[in-house]
């Protein structure tokens, strides 16, 4: 809070009540903070927002809880090779130097740190607020539908406050990469099975050079593949699965780094040498050509399209991007709006200085691996655990690599680019039908396709988007499922390779084969969409499957499905509820199995087949003309020579219709290092099919949202990652709680219940007029035009190809939501999620428990209570010992019979030999489990089945154990398809019109 609004929460429940979202976020030498929110509640936003850097209060409490966050955020990072890596560059760099130093958070290096020097945590933060939060090193960027004239009012009026304590940036000359430091190669220890490797080259700062795009000179044909490019020519090697060569982000003042990167495959790791080898000769082919104008002038071309023939995307990330550039001095007040997407003239001589910097003496590498052959670990880093082994590098990598014979003539660069689009004036003439028209036109449907078209009638530009879904014949074998998989990434690839020139001209294609589908999205300029089009069908039909591509894409697919075993636990809690609720539905842990058996000929049969018996729905929109939909139609036809695929052969996916009743799946964590824990709790609501249902749920999310996570994570910090959202499975719409956390997942899914207990008071007594500003700002919301050619397309894509064809729902929505009181909620909540009054109480909670936390066996899950469950883990994280459950479960017994708290613990004080304060998880779990037998908390619902038949248990207080989740998932009714919107008839009948 700040002196004008003291309130804790009160910025967010603001920001909440007008359908807003904010956060922040903190690079090394800068913090972004940002919001967004319902025009009509914009001025109100920013007054509030502005306080936090002219008043805020930092209370002890809150710093108190906000380091439990910083915290807990942290050790959800610790299994993540991108943080690790990035935190070993810092260890391995000059330690004289900032750059080196840790760059979030522990409670030990802020509360600790703070205790060793005696001084108070929260007088350091005032101090650093008093010294850093200066408006000499501030910038405000604010975007509305206000006038220019009230906006800046605003800005003046609300942020003059705000005190200048000069500037107290220290400047500092020397590069974190000093001579010390280059030459090196460290090895590390990555935590999931993927290789990869890092040339990381100091640069001078280029903040200067913003506008002459020479990094983007070398970025580009780093990336570039096809015929001569270094990217393809160690994709053939079998040796790497991706490549990129970017800059850090451009905001010291003093240094910056290049790093070229690639994922390798098991084959590559063996060849890392190799590869430092041709990425210099690469280097050396590009030095040695000069640069060139005309590639640079492609580039500033593309650019040059996409700014002036810009789409509107989110506001929101413009904004969060102008306050970086504003921090660069060296940017003009003119080039402010088309920083990052401008770049000016040839500039020959900053491309050659910077390939000067890509030199074989100014480097340091990186290779991470699970295991590295004939290399020992020495070192761990402190805050990531990560092992490692610092190096120097081999002198033939530090000596004219790549100077060899064998790699002349290998690399050259591309050829000119013949996908941008030069006939941009030409815009599709429109009629005042045309004008008028809001839906697509159904214009043709036989048995083999149905063709939808819209022309662009909002935003005049020569862009447009083609979306294609052919149905093809579904095999519902994990094995078909990993073959499925294998053979979207090895289309990818091989598209990728064919026509990465398209994608650089801006023609976004995407070709994404899943189960029974595949599903064709092209976006970009309209002028060749249609050979890009061609281009993908005929390179797919005619597939021949390379050896080494299927050697390098195959031990990728087999990486990355070992690389979910270290996802953070709330991943694998959302799985596991996909797993339970979706038919067909394969764990990866079924794929990884089956990938083993699949061969070279395998994926050649399966990509000659996969067209035998199709049909497909195509939508153009944009810049086009009727014709053009229907010879597009015609065309996939033409290529795709398939025969009429029978509907007995395609399966729309199922989805279960549970069983009312309290569920819970429980399973430990894959990552034997993780800390956290998680719990996703489902908790099903009506249909979606139900409009106002639907509506209903829209506008509970909304208000219970903010309220959820202000009370778990914080005022109970029970963890980082908090968050109550809706999502469905078929016709299900679910209201989602999910929390990632250290504590006992049976303590949180307890609290997740007790919230919802005491939620319904808090909606029996929701203001009228906050309730009515909620709705009039989701309408709001849901009132906005598609901002994008692209996002339009996709809005009338979602009906077209799910089959419900409701064009204008939004409109029906917005007139239920207006309708909607505060009783309307309130019988909703009873109904559905008040499990006391809801006789169709339907929840499924899945838990993720991390071993280091006591996990109750099945039997222990029968026997005893979830509360003394959820205390047994709460002590047994405080440090007692020898926690068991039958005295943990006795204590309660007691002290629910005699209603005395303070003397129950004081036993588990003694018993246990353990101080609780009344402040702590611990205190809250021993009140909830007496209570959760003296208050008897019972459901509504009438309990018929009965589940031991199928090797289920049942806890004391109702809640059913998911042992086996297939023999669950048979025990349950599947969902039928939904019934259409509409029908509707298509403009020719004739079929060969």
């Amino acid at each position: 809070g700040s002196q004008k609004y003291p309130g804790e929460n009160d910025f967010k429940k603001y920001i909440s009540t007008f359908a807003g979202y904010d956060n922040a976020f903190t690079s090394d030498v800068e913090t972004c903070y940002h919001f967004n929110i319902a025009n009509c509640g914009f001025e109100g936003a920013l007054d509030r927002f502005s306080r936090f850097f002219i008043d805020p209060l930092l209370n002890a409490s809150s710093v108190d809880r906000e380091l439990l966050a910083v915290d807990s955020e942290h050790k959800g990072n610790i299994q993540k090779n991108d943080w690790k890596q990035y935190e070993l560059l810092k260890r391995v760099s000059n330690q004289n130097h900032p750059f080196s130093q840790f760059s979030t958070g522990t409670a030990e290096t802020l509360r600790g740190s703070a205790n060793q020097l005696g001084v108070s945590l929260r007088d350091e933060l005032l101090k650093f607020h008093q010294k850093y939060y200066s408006s000499d090193i501030m910038n405000l960027v604010i975007a509305g539908n206000h006038t220019l004239d009230q906006l800046t009012e605003w800005a003046v009026s609300k942020f003059t406050q705000v005190k200048s304590q000069g500037n107290p940036k220290v400047q500092r000359h020397a590069h974190p990469l000093s001579n010390s430091e280059i030459g090196q190669v460290v090895y590390m220890e990555r935590v999931d099975d993927g290789q990869e490797i890092s040339l990381i080259f100091a640069l001078p700062e280029i903040k200067s050079s913003y506008r002459n795009g020479a990094t983007l000179y070398i970025s580009y044909l780093l990336r570039i593949q096809g015929k001569g490019s270094l990217y393809s020519y160690l994709q053939q090697k079998g040796w790497i699965a991706d490549l990129n060569g970017s800059t850090l982000p451009a905001t010291s003042d003093e240094f910056n780094m290049f790093i070229i990167s690639a994922d390798l495959t098991s084959e590559g790791l063996k060849h890392c040498n190799d590869i430092v080898h041709a990425i210099f000769a690469y280097l050396n082919m590009i030095t040695a050509t000069k640069p060139q104008k005309w590639y640079h002038n492609e580039i500033r071309t593309i650019n040059n399209l996409n700014h002036y023939f810009y789409q509107k995307a989110s506001v929101q990330s413009w904004v969060e991007s102008r306050p970086g550039v504003l921090h660069n001095a060296f940017i003009l007040p003119e080039h402010v709006m088309t920083a990052g997407s401008l770049i000016g003239e040839f500039d020959p001589e900053m491309i050659s200085i910077l390939l000067g910097f890509l030199k074989p003496n100014n480097y340091l590498m990186l290779v991470g691996a699970k295991q590295h052959e004939g290399i020992q670990f020495n070192m761990t880093d402190p805050f990531y655990g990560t092992k490692y082994y610092v190096d120097r590098l081999p002198s033939d990598l530090t000596k004219r690599p790549g100077a060899g014979f064998k790699y002349r003539r290998l690399f050259s660069m591309p050829k000119t680019n013949p996908f941008i689009p030069k006939n941009l004036a030409k815009i599709i003439h429109r009629t005042n039908a045309d004008i008028a028209s809001t839906d697509p036109v159904y214009l043709k449907c036989t048995e083999k396709m149905a063709v939808w078209f819209k022309k662009d009638n909002l935003f005049f530009t020569p862009r447009g988007a083609i979306h294609i879904k052919i149905k093809v014949k579904l095999i519902d074998t994990p094995f078909y499922h990993a073959l499925n998989e294998l053979y979207g990434m090895y289309t990818q690839e091989h598209l990728y390779n064919e026509l990465h020139q398209a994608m650089l001209a801006g023609l976004h294609f995407h070709y994404t084969p899943t189960a029974g589908i595949i599903n064709i999205r092209i976006t970009g300029f309209s002028e060749n969409q249609k050979s890009v089009l061609d281009a993908i069908l005929t390179k797919v039909k005619r597939m021949t499957i390379d050896e080494q591509l299927f050697s390098a894409l195959y031990q990728t697919l087999a990486d990355s499905y070992g690389a979910i075993r270290t996802d953070e636990p709330l991943t694998h809690a959302i799985m596991n509820l996909d797993f339970i609720n979706k038919h067909p539905f394969w764990h990866y842990t079924h794929k990884q199995a089956e990938l083993k058996k699949i061969t070279v000929a395998d994926l050649q049969l399966f990509a000659d087949h996969i067209f035998d018996q199709t049909f497909f729905k195509v939508l153009v929109i944009g810049n086009f003309e009727e014709e053009d939909a229907l010879d597009i139609a015609n065309m996939v036809d033409l290529i795709l020579i398939s025969k009429e695929l029978p509907e007995h052969l395609t399966e729309t996916p199922r989805f279960l219709s549970i069983n009312p009743g309290h569920y819970v799946y429980q399973a430990l964590t894959t990552d034997e290092n993780a800390k956290n824990s998680a719990v996703v709790s489902h908790i099903y609501c009506g249909s979606i099919i139900n409009g106002y249902e639907l509506v209903v749920l829209q506008l509970l999310a909304r208000i219970v949202r903010e309220p959820f996570f202000d009370q778990l994570r914080t005022q109970e910090q029970l963890g980082y990652r908090v968050n109550a959202y809706i999502q469905s499975f078929g016709t299900n719409q679910i209201l989602s709680f999910y929390i990632q956390s250290e504590s006992s997942p049976a303590y949180v899914g307890m609290r997740i219940t007790d919230f919802i207990y005491l939620f319904r008071e808090k909606l029996i007594k929701y203001s009228f007029e906050t309730l009515a500003t909620q709705i009039n700002s989701i309408a709001e919301k849901w009132s906005e035009k598609p901002k994008t050619i692209f996002q339009e397309a996709d809005k009338h894509w979602s009906q077209i190809s799910s089959g419900n064809y409701d064009f204008d729902h939004k409109e029906r929505y917005i007139a239920l939501l207006k309708k909607l009181t505060r009783d309307d909620l309130v019988r909703f909540w009873d109904k559905y999620i008040n499990p006391e009054t809801a006789h169709m109480y339907r929840r499924i909670d899945s838990q993720i428990w991390s071993s280091k936390t006591i996990k109750p066996n099945s039997a222990q899950f029968a026997q005893f209570y979830s509360g003394s469950i959820a205390l047994q883990g709460c002590l047994h994280r405080d440090g007692a010992a020898n926690v068991t459950l039958s005295k943990v479960n006795d204590i309660v017994l007691l002290a629910s019979q005699s209603g005395n708290i303070k003397n129950a613990l004081e036993s588990l004080q003694n018993q246990f030999n353990i101080q609780i304060d009344t402040s702590s998880q611990t205190f809250v779990a021993l009140q909830m489990a007496v209570n959760q037998i003296t208050a008897n908390h019972s459901f509504a619902v009438n309990d018929s089945l009965n589940l031991t038949k199928i090797c289920m248990r049942q806890s004391p207080d109702g809640i059913w154990l998911i042992n086996n989740i297939r023999k669950f998932k048979d025990s349950q009714q599947l969902l039928g398809s939904s019934l259409p919107f509409q029908i509707p008839e298509p403009k020719y009948v004739d079929t060969e019109n």
